[in-house]
């Protein structure tokens, strides 16, 4: 609080108090009106406002203004101004010309939060004067206070236009004796009221016109017909209009039927500024459009669906056949749909289910949104709620440690790369440094690593939707007793030849590197849903489920072990194909900034260069630097650590099963059913699987092919796809599409051309409900595996004495993250692993 003078005895009853409502966030009122001397931006009666040298807005400070419509001037001191409080008080100290008798005029304006988006405010003051004096001048002060708050709203909420209302008659009022002798209230917003009387008493004929000032985007027009009676006034009838259904300048002219039968003949006319064509919805308004419109495709693509299932639904046959992509190459398909592998109603039921839990929570979408204001990031968060947990990551997204973490511990650990060579580092970032020491020694130390998002780099940008094919460069940052931790070292978004921007956190541009970083993470969001998740998960293991079904019988003791490592798989991919990434009116294509066609080439791209197993989880790590042994010096990569649990555990189980169905190599070239299998793979005009043997001829070869598909089928989809909620529902962590692109030049930009640039309610909204859809628990985990149960009990319980094993240690290291207040990571646990691709 500022020094004060002399403080107003508040315990006398201000001689005015008023108190009025601003339609804005308490600091963005307290910020404009809190000046001394800068009232004339947002309240336009003054002519002049100055404050008296040494012209320093501090207690003590005198201002001095004229005013446009009347020859007086008046000077006040300012006494007190508390930021805390949010009070200001001032007193006249002259008046020209001077009042007689009054002697002066102390004030207090005091804000007060009302919500996130509304400020009371209470405008009182005490009039050193006699009564006489008093009375004289309290009616014009008060008007005077009312008028502030008028334009402080005025200035935070600017007039959209206007409304011309003209009313012409009445009909069909009721008959009664004596005659109804009507007028017509007129009320705009519930707040503006005008009344209409009739050309001369007991007549029906008004033939009069009102015009309101629209200050608000609500848009309720109402009228309400009332009975002029001795003793009380009587309502005949009410009826409303939402303005929404007008466009400017087009008046129309309406019969409005009352709710009690009468009926009204107005013409009603909007003249909007700015040229705008309707009136705005509110956010509110916005919202419901929204979950309408949501709704509406949901049951869109239901009833699609339906009728999809219906055309495609083919007739169980002994093989299934494949099918192909229109674009090529692509993984293999099932053509159609066999009645097997579409889902069962349960299971549509617990997605519908998930689908029910997104729209009740959403239900109260509007009192949360309300809660913030307008164009806060924050209001992201109103997303959550009722049956949506809260995401931590609300609080922490734009921290550049968990921006970070989430490379290693996040939804894609797949991109990151170690970097053993300053070759590999862009040329714009050889000269940095990081914690002292330059690129070459962070190299030498194995404490450097790139993000290089060169996928993207082929395709365009397109219906004003923008991503990047960035760099991203970090290190691993030494910490206090010995702990380290990932950060940033510098961003680069553009590949162009010559000079890129660069983009650093010491930068005294904050906000275009958060901006960077928001960049990154779509492109992440882009490669990761499209070439990983879609493409090398659940379009890659489709042919080896078709093959499984074709070629092994269902005794053999590999499909008894494949076989539910399937479940559901094609029957997803069936629905992913319809909707996602249909060939017409693809979900994808307005949602992401790849869209659909380039998302799907970008699988097509990745599908030239795979190989079944130098895609499998230690190759796929070794091509990126990273072993078990933990060589690189990578500490909490814990998709690394936790993966190898599970991929060792995997091929334990492997291996046994194979050592218990045959006696040495050449049992298994001689299993027919099994070379059938693995040829019909690798044949180019069948499963068409890229580097799959097309001979089988050892134990240890098989083992791994089951291993490797086993893998593929349940921890890398699980680990990739599981944690979409919340990493991806918190759509300012992982925007699926941007509407902005890094605007050029040095100066910083701005947190709204962020907040413009950031997804949609609509397109946060299906983020929100799509990643809560995909993290829907499997009933069915490596947890609870049991396919060889009644023909090899011990390989069965080996297996659950390993996972069990494997989960007991990873709790307890969980637990240990959580005592240091660290995230944890559960997603390779076994109980949370889906033993199949089934979501």
């Amino acid at each position: 609080m500022e020094e004060e003078r002399t403080m107003t005895d508040i315990t006398k009853q201000a001689t005015v108090q008023v108190k009025g409502i601003v339609n804005a966030p308490i600091e963005d009122v307290w910020k404009l009106y809190r000046p001394f001397g800068e009232m004339t931006q947002w309240w336009h009666i003054y002519k002049t406002m100055e404050l008296a040298p040494p012209a320093e807005d501090k207690v003590g400070a005198i201002r001095t203004f004229s005013f446009k419509d009347r020859n007086m001037t008046i000077s006040e001191q300012l006494i007190s101004r508390d930021d805390t409080t949010h009070t200001l008080e001032y007193k006249m100290i002259k008046m020209e010309p001077s009042i007689p008798g009054l002697d002066g005029i102390t004030t207090r304006v005091q804000m007060r939060s009302i919500s996130a988006v509304q400020t009371e405010i209470t405008w009182c003051n005490w009039v050193m004067a006699p009564s006489v004096v008093c009375s004289m001048i309290k009616a014009p002060q008060a008007q005077g206070y009312r008028d502030g708050i008028t334009a402080l709203n005025r200035f935070f909420n600017p007039s959209l236009g206007k409304v011309i209302v003209t009313l012409a008659s009445i009909k069909d009022l009721p008959h009664s004796f004596p005659p109804v002798n009507p007028y017509v209230i007129v009320e705009l917003d519930g707040e503006n009221h005008q009344t209409a009387k009739p050309n001369f008493p007991y007549s029906s004929t008004f033939n009069d016109t009102f015009e309101f000032e629209l200050l608000s985007r609500k848009g309720s027009l109402g009228f309400g017909v009332m009975d002029s009676c001795l003793g009380s006034d009587s309502l005949i009838g009410t009826v409303s209009l939402d303005l929404h259904d007008f466009e400017n300048d087009k008046p129309k002219t309406l019969e409005l039927a009352l709710d009690q039968g009468a009926s009204i003949s107005v013409t009603i006319e909007m003249e909007l500024n700015n040229d705008i064509d309707a009136l705005p919805l509110t956010d509110k308004q916005q919202q419901f459009v929204s979950l309408k419109e949501m709704s509406d495709t949901i049951n869109g693509v239901k009833d699609k669906l339906q009728k999809i299932v219906l055309n495609l639904l083919v007739e169980e046959k002994p093989r299934w056949e494949y099918d192909s992509y229109p674009v090529h190459p692509m993984p293999k398909m099932v053509k159609g749909l066999p009645r097997s592998q579409a889902l069962s109603p349960h299971k549509l039921s617990r997605m519908g289910e998930r689908v029910l839990e997104f729209s009740f929570s959403e239900l109260e979408l509007k009192q949360r949104l309300a809660e913030y204001p307008a164009g806060s990031l924050k209001a992201y968060g109103a997303f959550f709620g009722g049956y949506l947990p809260v995401p931590e990551l609300l609080e922490s997204w734009q921290d550049d440690s968990e921006f970070c973490r989430q490379l290693i511990q996040g939804l894609n650990p797949l991109m990151i790369e170690a970097v053993n060579s300053i070759e590999q580092v862009p040329e714009a970032m050889r000269e940095l440094e990081a914690q002292g020491k330059g690129m070459s020694e962070l190299i030498a130390d194995k404490r450097l690593f790139l993000v290089d998002y060169k996928e993207l780099a082929p395709f365009k940008c397109e219906d004003g939707k923008f991503f990047y094919a960035p760099y991203l460069l970090v290190y691993k940052q030494q910490l206090a007793n010995n702990d380290t931790r990932l950060n940033v070292v510098a961003i680069q978004l553009e590949r162009n030849e010559g000079i890129n921007p660069i983009y650093t956190p010491d930068s005294n541009q904050p906000n275009r590197f958060m901006f960077a970083k928001i960049h990154v993470q779509c492109a992440d969001n882009q490669i990761h849903q499209f070439l990983y998740h879609l493409g090398l998960a659940h379009l890659a293991i489709e042919s080896m489920a078709i093959a499984t079904h074709n070629s092994l019988p269902k005794e053999h003791i590999i499909s008894k072990l494949l076989t539910p490592h399937f479940q559901d798989t094609i029957g997803i991919n069936f629905l992913a194909r319809q909707t996602l990434v249909a060939e017409q009116g693809a979900i994808t294509q307005s949602t992401f900034a790849l869209g659909t066609a380039q998302g799907v080439q970008m699988v097509s791209n990745g599908w030239k260069t795979y190989d079944f197993f130098k895609s499998s989880f230690p190759e796929q790590l070794k091509a990126r630097g990273f072993d078990e042994e933990m060589s690189d010096g990578l500490q909490g990569y814990y998709y690394r650590e936790d993966g190898y649990l599970i991929w060792n555990a995997i091929g334990n189980y492997t291996s046994n099963t194979v050592k218990s169905a045959y006696s040495d190599d050449a049992a298994v070239l001689a299993d027919p059913a099994v070379q059938a299998w693995a040829k019909e793979l690798a044949d180019p005009d069948m499963g068409a699987m890229p580097g799959f043997p097309a001979e089988i001829n050892s134990l240890e070869l098989l083992s791994h092919t089951l291993q490797t598909i086993i893998w593929m089928g349940s921890a890398f989809h699980s680990a990739i796809n599981f944690p979409q909620f919340p990493y991806t529902a918190v759509a300012l962590n992982r925007p699926a599409t941007l509407a902005k692109k890094m605007p050029e030049g040095e100066q910083d930009i701005s947190a709204k051309y962020i907040a413009a640039a950031l997804p949609n309610q609509k397109n946060a909204a299906f983020q929100c409900l799509l990643s809560w859809m995909l993290a829907m628990p499997s009933e069915t985990s490596l947890a609870n595996l049991d396919p060889l149960e009644n023909d090899h009990p011990e390989i069965s319980q080996a297996f659950a004495a390993e996972m069990k094993q494997i989960s007991e240690k990873i709790h307890a290291r969980n637990k240990q993250l959580s005592a240091a207040g660290k995230p944890d990571y559960s997603y390779l646990l076994p109980e949370n692993i889906a033993a199949s691709i089934n979501i």
